[in-house]
């Protein structure tokens, strides 16, 4: 069985080091750089596994991912290569490896799995990090909320504070909608109706657009939708 594995700095928790091993190897200190030694020596160190597997291609395909996506987050690691068992910088993976890469560490760093977790403040190894300028860009760029499939699953009726009103016997999806027939902002309509005005103007609410596409709905349907009407 081959793995990923962490080599954390006692003093900031900060990860200094990630690896590709099996057996032993995340324990042992055999075969480690100088710059590895100096921050042992400096700080110590506990080690952890990320993900296991069976194949090997796929464990050192993970260690290279885990490697990048430390760097871009800033860490001073220790591996002299970008791991996968050699130089390898610029390499790009396949969709493929890419896919299989992402299921295989699914969950592994989520909630109290993550080095991080539980640690605020100064305890938190990122803590005072500011990204660099190039890092602020290309977090800017590449913004889901910058890509219109994205805005769009959560925008219009799709949201799931949409709410369907009915007006002179016709439904609109939105209260946008309605106040585009009305030539009207948005704004306003949602005064009049949060106001308590909807009979003056003849306005209904019907509820939530989400909520009337369905014929039934579960508890577990409602909660996302209690939550964001609170």
């Amino acid at each position: 069985m081959f793995y990923v594995y962490e080599h954390i700095r006692l003093d900031s928790n900060a990860v200094f080091y990630v690896g590709k091993g099996c057996g032993d190897r995340v324990r042992s200190k055999d075969k480690r750089n100088k710059h590895w030694h100096s921050v042992v020596e400096k700080a110590g160190y506990v080690g952890q596994i990320l993900v296991q597997d069976e194949d090997e291609e796929l464990i050192f395909l993970a260690e290279q991912e885990r490697i990048d996506q430390l760097k871009r987050l800033g860490f001073n690691l220790t591996n002299k290569t970008d791991g996968g068992g050699g130089g390898t910088k610029g390499y790009k993976h396949t969709p493929e490896s890419c896919k299989k890469i992402s299921e295989k560490l699914k969950g592994k760093l989520a909630g109290s799995k993550h080095p991080r977790f539980g640690l605020y403040g100064s305890d938190n190894p990122m803590f005072g990090m500011k990204q660099s300028a190039s890092a602020r860009h290309g977090m800017s760029v590449n913004c889901c909320m910058k890509r219109p499939e994205v805005v769009a699953k959560i925008s219009g009726k799709n949201s799931l504070l949409a709410k369907s009103v009915e007006y002179q016997g016709k439904v609109y999806e939105t209260m946008n909608n309605l106040a585009t027939h009305l030539g009207i902002s948005g704004q306003t309509l949602r005064s009049r109706i949060f106001r308590g005005q909807s009979e003056k103007y003849g306005y209904k609410v019907l509820g939530h657009t989400k909520m009337l596409a369905k014929d039934f709905w579960t508890n577990e349907d409602l909660a996302p939708l209690q939550a964001a009407s609170a």
